[in-house]
C-alpha cells in the first residue's frame, strides 16, 4: 500500500516527556509518546487542548518517530509555585524545589499520515508555512521547540521481509520481532503510553526498543515503510 506522509524534524535545548510511574522526582521517557506527538500537532493546527486527542485515534492518525541526536539526560532543579495563591507573584514565599530529569538538545524526526483529508491539508500547510497556532514544546511549556518541514513523501509499505533490514524509526517490540544486535550499538527497551481516550487517559501501552545514539536497528519487521530516499521506519 501506498499513502503520502508528512515529514518534519523538531528539537530544542531541553526535553521533558514525563514517565507515568514517577511523582516526586520527574524523570523522562527518551522520546515523545505517540499521544504526546499528537499533542504537539494539536497545537501546530490549533485543535484545542480538551478535543485533540479524538482526532488522533489508531484508526485515523498513523504517527512514527525517529531519533536524530543521541540521547542525554540530566537533571535541574526547578522551583514550583502554588499558582492557585499567586494573587502577586512578588509575595509568595513558599516554593517546592525538584529534581527533574530532562533531554539534553534532543532532535526527533516525525512521520505522519491521516486519513482525514482536512487535517492532513491543514498539517501540510502549517508545516510548509513555518507557522503554528500554539507555540510548540517538548514536554512542558518552558521548553520551547523548534521545527523543520522535510517534506511530503510517497511512501511505500512493505511486508514482513525475511532479510534482515535497517529500520531508522523507535520500534514497536513484539515476541517475534528478530533483532540482529550489533556490538557498537546501545540498544534501549521501554514501555510508553500509546493510546489515549477523550478524558486524555491512556487506554494502551507499548513496549518499544531503540538507538540510543539514533542509529537504524537491523531486523525483520512485520512491515515497514520506506522513502524514495531508502529511510524505513514504522508506525506506533
Amino acid at each position: 500500500m501506498d499513502m503520502k506522509v508528512l515529514i518534519w524534524d523538531i528539537w530544542g535545548d531541553y526535553g521533558h516527556f514525563r514517565k507515568y510511574f514517577t511523582t516526586s522526582s520527574p524523570l523522562t521517557f527518551s522520546f515523545p509518546p505517540r499521544p504526546t506527538i499528537s499533542g504537539m500537532i494539536g497545537a501546530l493546527i490549533g485543535l484545542p487542548k480538551e478535543e485533540y486527542s479524538e482526532y488522533f485515534t489508531k484508526d485515523q492518525a498513523y504517527i512514527g518517530v525517529r531519533i536524530l541526536k543521541p540521547v542525554k539526560k540530566t537533571r535541574l532543579g526547578i522551583n514550583y509555585i502554588n499558582t492557585k495563591e499567586a494573587i502577586d507573584m512578588s509575595k509568595i514565599k513558599t516554593r517546592s524545589r525538584v529534581k527533574v530529569e530532562l533531554l539534553k538538545e534532543p532532535k526527533y524526526r516525525i512521520y505522519l499520515h491521516h486519513k482525514d483529508s482536512g487535517i492532513y491539508k491543514k498539517v501540510k500547510e502549517f508545516l510548509s508555512c513555518g507557522k503554528n497556532y500554539y507555540t510548540l514544546s517538548l514536554g512542558l511549556s518552558e521548553l520551547i521547540a523548534n521545527y523543520s518541514f522535510i517534506g511530503e513523501e510517497d511512501v511505500k509499505e512493505i511486508g514482513q521481509d525475511t532479510e534482515f533490514t535497517p529500520v531508522h524509526s523507535v520500534l514497536p517490540l513484539f515476541e517475534e520481532l528478530e533483532i540482529k544486535f550489533e556490538g557498537d550499538k546501545e540498544y534501549l527497551k521501554d514501555t510508553v503510553p500509546n493510546v489515549q481516550n477523550a478524558e486524555r487517559n491512556v487506554v494502551e501501552y507499548i513496549k518499544v526498543i531503540f538507538e540510543k545514539n539514533g542509529h537504524p536497528i537491523i531486523c525483520k519487521p512485520q512491515n515497514y515503510l520506506e522513502t524514495k530516499a531508502g529511510e524505513r521506519f514504522v508506525f506506533l
